[in-house]
């Protein structure tokens, strides 16, 4: 890695591409292209929705037989432990790499790869989207002729979703419909309505974690979740949505950065995490809330 990097850096910006070829006859694993345009969604208050489906979609696909434990582990820190993730972005697009590390699950050619997930994705009709084009040995989201999500189907798919955020999150916003289209509604997050907020412990600090976020008037997030600590239970990981980037460490705000407030509600002590990959923050400064 530390090879590539060099590498990088002594490159003009339009020989940075990596490229790994595949040969008919040689074992592939799987890589995957997610190409994420900004300036078309400007509306969405969270640019990673898009690239984590993504990424949970290809790992269950290629774990298939073996996603009866999902329902008591984070989907994400799953697919990291298999999927080599690369980003990139510019103002108008984000683009993402995923490519499948796994060294026990490689495939004969492009044509085992492609049997394998097809064969995957017939058993899961709300993928029926996603196809696979063999002549360019590549994935990619179709615009289908049927909708996937449809009115008889709806109320189960949504039904799942909100399943999965009640198991893995303490509380979540909100969903309230706001218009519908082809009879369907359409979804979006009420970002200042806690009244479904069902932790009692978490919801007694909402006040201290909001009075952080509008300590700067350029602070525009909200509290997106709340999970609680895997080992500790006593800390609790505030996720921000929205525009909140500033990092503690640089006293300044980075480009893409999320950010989560951890809080020890035994201690009585928090700390802002930046999640940018230049920080380390194998060392959190942490502060009384006293």
């Amino acid at each position: 890695m530390e090879e590539l990097i060099i590498l990088y850096k002594n490159t003009t910006g339009i020989d940075r591409n990596l490229y790994e070829i595949i040969i008919a006859t040689n074992p592939v694993k799987a890589y995957i292209d997610f190409e994420y345009y900004v300036d078309n969604n400007l509306e969405m208050q969270n640019h990673y929705i898009g690239s984590n489906c993504c990424l949970k979609i290809f790992h269950y696909l290629l774990n298939f037989t073996h996603h009866t434990h999902y329902q008591s582990e984070n989907h994400i820190d799953l697919a990291l432990e298999e999927f080599l993730v690369l980003e990139a972005y510019n103002t108008q697009k984000i683009s993402y790499h995923f490519i499948h590390a796994n060294p026990n699950i490689l495939f004969e050619n492009n044509i085992t790869l492609e049997k394998s997930l097809i064969s995957n994705i017939k058993t899961i009709p709300h993928l029926q989207s996603l196809s696979f084009n063999t002549k360019q040995d590549e994935f990619s989201f179709m615009q289908s002729r049927t909708s996937a999500l449809t009115t008889e189907n709806k109320n189960e798919v949504l039904n799942s979703i909100n399943d999965h955020l009640k198991h893995h999150c303490i509380f979540q916003n909100k969903l309230t419909p706001i218009n519908k289209s082809n009879s369907l509604t359409t979804i979006s997050i009420s970002k200042n309505n806690h009244n479904n907020f069902q932790h009692e412990t978490a919801a007694k600090f909402i006040p201290f974690i909001e009075n952080i976020i509008k300590s700067d008037e350029n602070h525009q997030g909200y509290i997106y979740t709340c999970i609680p600590g895997k080992y500790n239970k006593n800390l609790l990981f505030f996720n921000l949505g929205g525009n909140y980037r500033y990092c503690p460490k640089n006293g300044s705000h980075h480009r893409n950065n999320p950010i989560a407030i951890l809080l020890d509600t035994k201690k009585l002590i928090y700390t802002i995490r930046c999640k940018d990959s230049e920080c380390n923050n194998n060392v959190l400064n942490w502060i009384s809330i006293q």
